[in-house]
């Protein structure tokens, strides 16, 4: 009787400690496992034995065939190589490339994907962390077969990875990633989904990608889910065929896949094996930091929240002491310099090691990721901003916390952050350090309300359907909305996300105090503090929960923040606003970068946008002149940069850095000119340090196109 998974497991173990008398039983016990388990649910456990078995190789030199047929037989074909082949497994090698002048192999399972797609048929893939998804989205793209390609990517971090990594075809297709850029003939939108929204010259989608789907489901972020389903609803109504991936989903809603002519795939295939270890102690950060001391490879430390990730920073910082890497301590250097020099940050730079977490600037996060994985830095203490889709090279991943800030993460959230440990032709076996017991396995199944139209679809996603897409029970929801005399459909729909009922709150706020209103809303260009207040106040009450948040506490303080901050000419001048009297530097700053995150940037222009929509729509009713406010929208949306130069930030060039180059550059009006001038003109910055420069010239790199695999 052929033995066990955790039998033959425990077997590999054994060798790779103590060595191995007899090579060929167990490659033998192997062999019979896969042929047991093939076409079975216990099938991927049949990979990991090979994997297990492949981080060992060395100790079957003699029977290196074996290995090899192993490899073929489970289907892991990236991990063979090709010179070592007869002709049978050198044919089926060639089967598994997407072209037959590409460099890249599939696996088994990457190749099914792939073929379904290529024949035609759009897909969506729920596969683990590991599974190499992204790959095949490469190799559509490098077929050329689609003129207008969109993906859609959940976070900023994420957008500027697959930028960066589709720059190999750039001289087949223009990479957008805003919607002030014009587009060619071919095109690829790689985009946030407020974004795909947004952006009017998305109008001919041949193919679309939504990476993450499972944020389609409403859960602790509907605002983000609800954008989602919006952009997921526009792009289905231009393009015939997508490519949705995941990981660990169990099943997507019924109808579907008949709606859209779809396949769902749900695999197991892992190209990585875990190995878990679970530690039950009182002090988990003093342990955690310990363990850490022992650790010799690159190493993700997930936290809950910011402020834990610096606490633990500077406790390992302390115990590795000034250990980093020369390339690492000279960021430390230069972030002392243009941020704070008792930053929490900057101190841990110095002992090698990095923090990535949502308030931290984002070319910094992008800059961690890459000194990361070029080994310049060994730990990056992270949230769950960094479990999202960014790839890592990480070996070892210590599950510190099981949170996200106050939350409990459920099963779902702990196997993308433990999926994070190995990476494909990097390392074999990753390992996880729990410090408290796993969640009970249970995976979800992901709704799409914009498509079922279930209790879970707001009434801001339904006013955005055809009245023809309507359920009955959907259109008696929002026919309110189609007749209300206040404010139009349109309107509604232009302030696309926003509580329809909240909106019309708003018209009647304004209506019910129409004088002072107009005296207070009417304004244009930069407003004073009480003609600020004033529609901060309407969208404070109506448009958020009126409750403290990223560094505003009031309607008028985020007023008075608001205009401070686009006075503020230097860093310093930002975070006095912060930094009061025994406030620690770490607090003030990352309160300064998570107001500028999610105020400035995103929720007061929004919101904002939303109330000058409305106060123009009810004052033409009633007669009057209108306010304006695009102008001032625009400052607060760039922190009172130069558009280009915040868009630069997200290209990972600091701000800092992109205010010289954009000067020096001539002060190109657009991104494209922009992004056009630092393709074209390879130059040094006097006015920037080395250091400097080699950031300019990073992002320059990352514009060129280079060679398709």
């Amino acid at each position: 009787m052929p033995l066990s998974f955790t039998e033959i497991r425990a077997k590999i173990a054994t060798a790779a400690l103590a060595g191995i008398s007899d090579p060929f039983s167990l490659l033998q016990d192997v062999s019979s496992f896969l042929n047991v388990s093939r076409g079975t649910s216990e099938e991927h456990f049949g990979q990991e034995l090979v994997i297990r078995l492949l981080d060992i190789r060395h100790m079957f030199e003699a029977h290196a065939v074996i290995i090899d047929a192993l490899v073929r037989e489970s289907g892991l074909f990236p991990y063979l190589n090709p010179d070592r082949l007869g002709i049978a497994d050198a044919l089926a090698y060639e089967m598994h490339r997407p072209a037959a002048n590409s460099d890249t192999v599939f696996h088994r399972a990457q190749a099914q994907v792939f073929d379904h797609i290529m024949s035609g048929r759009s897909v969506v893939l729920s596969a683990p962390t590991s599974f190499g998804k992204s790959l095949i989205i490469d190799a559509i793209v490098h077929l050329g077969r689609f003129r207008n390609i969109v993906i859609v990517v959940p976070t900023l971090a994420l957008l500027d990875e697959t930028r960066r990594r589709l720059a190999a075809h750039s001289t087949r297709y223009k990479i957008i990633t805003h919607s002030s850029q014009t587009p060619a003939d071919r095109n690829i939108f790689v985009h946030t989904q407020e974004r795909v929204i947004q952006n009017e010259h998305i109008q001919k989608t041949d193919f679309f990608v939504i990476d993450e789907f499972y944020k389609l489901n409403p859960g602790e972020d509907d605002g983000r889910a609800q954008m989602l389903n919006l952009a997921f609803h526009k792009l289905s109504k231009q393009a015939s065929q997508f490519y949705m991936l995941g990981p660990n989903i169990q099943n997507i809603p019924d109808g579907f896949i008949e709606k859209f002519q779809c396949r769902f795939i749900r695999t197991d295939f892992n190209t990585v094996a875990s190995e878990i270890h679970r530690f039950d102690v009182q002090d988990d950060t003093t342990h955690a930091v310990d363990l850490c001391t022992r650790l010799k490879e690159p190493t993700l430390i997930y936290v809950r929240s910011p402020a834990r990730a610096h606490a633990l920073a500077t406790k390992l910082a302390n115990a590795l002491g000034d250990v980093g890497a020369a390339s690492a301590k000279e960021t430390s250097q230069w972030v002392k310099e243009r941020y704070h020099s008792d930053w929490s940050f900057a101190k841990a730079l110095s002992a090698g090691i990095g923090i990535h977490h949502g308030k931290l600037p984002r070319s910094l996060t992008q800059l961690m990721v890459r000194r990361f994985n070029e080994g310049a830095i060994r730990f990056l203490v992270c949230t769950s901003t960094l479990i999202e889709g960014v790839n890592t090279r990480a070996k070892h991943v210590i599950v510190l916390d099981n949170k996200i800030n106050n939350r409990k993460f459920d099963y779902f959230t702990f196997s993308n952050i433990k999926g994070r440990s190995g990476r494909m032709l990097k390392h074999f076996i990753g390992h996880v350090y729990l410090y408290h017991e796993p969640p009970q396995a249970e995976l979800p199944l992901v709704d799409i309300p914009v498509v079922t139209q279930s209790d879970d679809a707001s009434d801001a996603l339904l006013i955005q359907l055809e009245p023809t897409e309507l359920t009955a029970s959907s259109s008696g929801r929002v026919r309110q909305y189609y007749e209300d005399p206040l404010l139009s459909l349109e309107v509604l729909r232009e302030n696309a996300g926003i509580d329809p009922a909240a909106q019309l709150a708003v018209a009647q706020a304004i209506v019910r105090d129409l004088r002072r209103a107009h005296t207070m809303l009417s304004w244009r260009g930069f407003p004073s503090f009480e003609e600020l207040a004033y529609p901060c106040d309407l969208l404070w009450k109506h448009f958020t929960e009126g409750r403290p948040r990223s560094g505003a506490t009031t309607a008028r303080h985020l007023a008075f923040l608001l205009r401070r901050l686009l006075r503020a000419r230097r860093f310093s001048d930002a975070l006095a606003l912060f930094h009061r009297d025994g406030r620690h530097v770490d607090d003030a700053i990352e309160t300064l970068l998570d107001f500028q995150r999610q105020w400035a940037e995103f929720r007061a222009p929004n919101l904002l946008s939303a109330v000058d929509r409305i106060q123009r729509h009810v004052f033409e009713k009633y007669g009057l002149a209108a306010g304006n406010y695009e102008a001032f929208i625009g400052r607060v949306e760039n922190v009172g940069r130069p558009p280009v130069v915040n868009a630069l930030d997200e290209y990972g060039l600091p701000t800092q850095i992109g205010q010289v180059v954009w000067k020096e550059l001539g002060r190109p009006d657009t991104l494209d000119e922009m992004l056009e001038a630092l393709r074209s003109r390879d130059l040094y910055y006097l006015e920037l340090t080395g250091f400097e420069n080699r950031f300019v010239q990073d992002v320059r790199n990352s514009l060129m196109p280079t060679r398709v695999a």
